[in-house]
């Protein structure tokens, strides 16, 4: 008989239990006097029109990326179709193939690897990315995009 046994089977209900943060004292106040949630929801609107352009921008540097690759996917394609338990070789060889990706992306001579994710893609790579296809750079998507933890006190680093 495990410890856990006598958890199990107690209480034929389930109950989902809810947590909910409630501001306390001065925290109420100092969130409406700095309008964070005015502010947090005026980012989430935002990121979601420049979401758009940034999964475009990182679907043409993985294009581009994998346009100078010479992977042979075919002894992936025969572990996939194996009948047999062979995941110890498939994992093997995705490893392997990730790995070859990530040298690729790496070894992008265009753009560093490490800027698509940090401050550097809003504020360097995708105003050039959209100047040289023509997209408009006064998008609401793209313009007032807080870049910054500061930008959750209401002030904007763009």
């Amino acid at each position: 008989m495990s410890t856990f046994d006598k958890f199990n089977v107690k209480f034929e209900k389930q109950i989902t239990i809810r947590n909910e943060l409630v501001p306390i004292g001065e925290t109420l106040e100092n969130l409406i006097h700095n309008n964070v949630l005015a502010t947090d929801e005026k980012r989430a609107e935002i990121y979601q029109k420049a979401k758009v352009i940034i999964d475009n921008y990182h679907r043409e540097f993985i294009d581009k990326a994998l346009s100078y690759s010479s992977i042979s996917w075919n002894k992936l394609a025969e572990l996939l179709n194996k009948k047999s338990d062979g995941t110890e070789d498939l994992e093997k060889e995705q490893e392997s193939l990730r790995e070859k990706i990530v040298q690729l992306f790496k070894g992008c001579k265009e753009i560093k690897f490490k800027e698509l994710f940090g401050k550097e893609l809003i504020e360097k790579i995708l105003p050039e990315h959209i100047k040289d296809n023509k997209a408009d750079l006064d998008s609401p998507a793209f313009k007032g995009m807080p870049t910054a933890p500061s930008a959750a006190a209401g002030t904007s680093t763009t």
